[in-house]
């Protein structure tokens, strides 16, 4: 499987750098990160900055042909184009973390049989804090 960050860890270098070791211990591949969205919202005199994480998992994973999970402990789904995750989304818990059940879940979804002949999983890992280390 290919790792692609998309999480906060992947604004910040030591973070990111963290990510690449932990994967790399386990011999999982680090294929990159997604790009970062950002919009602004206006409320009153108030500025709100976004994530925009799902358009940036779709962005990344684009016209690929290949079986692929987000693995996130945040609502994906019900955030802006989150629908389009359904099939392809595992919600962990914060506390906990991937649980073997929840690994096992986004495997049967990394094992639906790709639609072009060439292609190879894809797994995008998100972590929404540098307290869940542990998750990696």
């Amino acid at each position: 499987a290919k790792i692609v960050l998309s999480s906060d860890w992947r604004r910040r270098l030591p973070l990111k750098q963290k990510v690449q070791r932990a994967l790399a211990r386990i011999g999982a591949k680090y294929a990159g990160c997604t790009s970062i969205i950002n919009t602004t919202q206006q409320i009153g005199n108030l500025r709100i900055e976004t994530n925009e994480r799902p358009c940036e998992i779709l962005k990344w994973y684009g016209s690929r042909s290949c079986p692929w999970v987000a693995i996130d402990d945040r609502d994906l789904v019900n955030e802006n184009e989150g629908r389009r995750l359904q099939g392809h989304f595992v919600r962990t818990d914060f506390l906990t973390g991937l649980t073997p059940a929840l690994a096992e879940e986004a495997i049967a979804i990394l094992s639906q049989a790709p639609t072009a002949a060439n292609s190879k999983p894809l797994v995008s890992l998100q972590h929404t804090s540098e307290e869940d280390a542990h998750t990696v």
